[in-house]
């Protein structure tokens, strides 16, 4: 707590430093002034919520300073002390709500009494503020999140509902909605950080003649309500946009988007709308960027073509600088297709993603990284919120390709003998490692144990994988039945090759054949 003394006298200031444990009742941060006009200075500079003053001091008096700091510091609690017994200053210092009156020569007990006085007044204060503000922020949020609500889904608007900015707001106003969409939870800042950005941002606004509500949305959207007499300019809310983006840097990842400016608070759902359509694109433009709509039309896009046959090519011709040109071309042609939505770009990533996956099969690459791939596929990709991110993992993926192309040692004969085998057999449901053992004239304890070691891999886990890799190309083709697929690659149980597909790809069968012929 801050405690300000006030006193033109420097002994009496000095002396009371020395005469009271200030830091046993709490206040750890103390300054000094000499006169009124100083002590108005220094009120105004460091805020304290304890001022201990002279009444007869030159330039500016106790009382006149007390008057003028009633302004700019209405919840600091005053304690006032005079050498005089003088009614008509008592009487001042009554009026001024003072917590004390304290006469010279002072005693240090009374100044304790009077600061202890002071101290619970403030905390009762402090209490009663911060409830009454999140009673307000609460209100301001009902108010704010009836205006996003389109006509068909809001109930009428009362006075009850306006009532927290009811000197502030009115109908017929100019309203513009901001969303900011973070991709982690706003949980944890929403009672700490963003009540101080609320009311800093509403300090900003009332510099432009706007005032703003906010209220937060499935714990990941930040809905910024603008409104003012005045239609604002563009520039200003641009203003206004790149304030809170300094504002939130230092926060996780988001996007900003600005929704269109509408006349009347029955028509904000509209704004709000607009807001939420622009941040489609913020995948494309990345984190940090500011969405508004544009008075030039955007132009068409060029139409879109499948990437993946040409990516296909690329990577079995392990040739780097078609595949590094193949991959510059994919992000080029995704970045101009303004008519895909985020959904339908991630689509195109995941094909991209199977062809990598496909062409280890191609090239007879079995390494760790060619399994990994089917297991987390889904999951990367949900994980990425941009574009660039997504490219990223491509080039990623498509560089270990390389890389287990180029590390790869020639496979052991026997491995070659049993994959061959495999290959031929796995439609099979009896297949088994006696069979495979028995075929290479070897035991089965000494083919799983050089399985293991030369593939990574288990024997059982490759035929599964062998085996969901076949299903996958069956499923490609709408014309084949998956109750026909599963028996066709091995497996007689319908219900039990849906289980293994899944712990696999990710996707039940049927999902995959949806993604697949999307």
């Amino acid at each position: 707590m801050k405690l300000l003394i006030i006193d033109d006298e420097e002994l009496t200031r000095k002396g009371l430093l020395k005469a009271i444990d200030w830091g046993a009742m709490g206040i750890h941060e103390i300054y000094e002034a000499e006169d009124g006009l100083e002590g108005l200075e220094m009120a105004r500079r460091k805020q304290p919520q304890i001022i201990l003053s002279d009444i007869r001091m030159p330039r500016l008096n106790g009382i006149a300073m007390a008057k003028k700091l009633q302004e700019f510091l209405p919840d600091c609690s005053l304690i006032l002390m005079s050498g005089y017994s003088d009614r008509e200053y008592l009487k001042a210092a009554i009026r001024l709500k003072a917590v004390r009156f304290v006469e010279k020569p002072i005693d240090s007990l009374e100044i304790e009494e009077a600061i202890h006085i002071a101290i619970e007044d403030n905390h009762r204060l402090s209490s009663t503020r911060q409830s009454e503000a999140l009673h307000k922020l609460a209100k301001e949020g009902q108010l704010a999140l009836y205006m996003t609500l389109a006509p068909e889904q809001r109930p009428e608007l009362t006075p009850e509902l306006t009532a927290p900015v009811t000197t502030a707001i009115r109908p017929a106003m100019y309203f513009t909605t901001m969303i900011i969409k973070y991709t982690g939870s706003l949980d944890d800042i929403k009672d700490t950080i963003l009540p101080e950005i609320h009311r800093d941002f509403s300090n900003f606004l009332s510099y432009r003649h706007m005032s703003c509500l906010y209220v937060i949305k499935h714990d990941q959207y930040l809905v910024y309500h603008l409104f003012g007499e005045r239609q604002p300019e563009e520039r200003g809310i641009s203003q206004a946009g790149e304030y809170l983006k300094q504002r939130f840097a230092e926060m996780p990842p988001f996007f900003i988007a600005i929704g269109d400016t509408v006349h009347h608070i029955e028509q904000v759902y509209k704004s709000y709308n607009s807001a939420v359509i622009l941040l489609q694109n913020g995948f494309f433009c990345g984190y940090g960027c500011i969405l508004m709509n544009k008075a030039d039309s955007p132009a068409a896009s060029p139409a879109f073509s499948d990437p993946a046959p040409a990516f296909s090519e690329a990577l079995l011709s392990m040739n780097q600088e078609r595949i590094t040109q193949s991959l510059e071309n994919i992000y080029g042609m995704l970045c101009q297709s303004t008519s895909l939505m985020p959904n339908q770009v991630k689509d195109v990533y995941y094909k991209l993603f199977v062809t990598i996956q496909n062409t280890y099969r191609k090239l007879a690459i079995h390494s760790e990284q060619s399994f990994a791939l089917n297991n987390t596929i889904l999951e990367d990709i949900q994980n990425c919120y941009t574009l660039l991110e997504l490219q990223s993992l491509l080039e990623k993926k498509a560089a270990l390709l390389v890389d287990s192309v180029h590390n790869q040692v020639p496979e052991h004969p026997t491995i070659h003998l049993i994959k061959d085998f495999i290959s031929k057999n796995y439609q099979w449901e009896s297949l088994s490692v006696k069979e495979i053992s028995d075929h290479v004239h070897m035991t089965a304890s000494y083919i799983c144990t050089l399985f293991k070691h030369e593939t990574g891999l288990t024997l059982n886990q490759y035929i599964t994988s062998y085996r969901i890799e076949k299903a996958k190309s069956l499923l490609a083709d709408s014309n084949n039945k998956i109750t026909e697929i599963s028996s066709r690659v091995g497996y007689a149980d319908g219900n039990y090759f849906g289980k293994c597909f899944k712990k696999q790809v990710g996707l039940s069968p049927s999902e995959y054949r949806e993604q697949m012929l999307l």
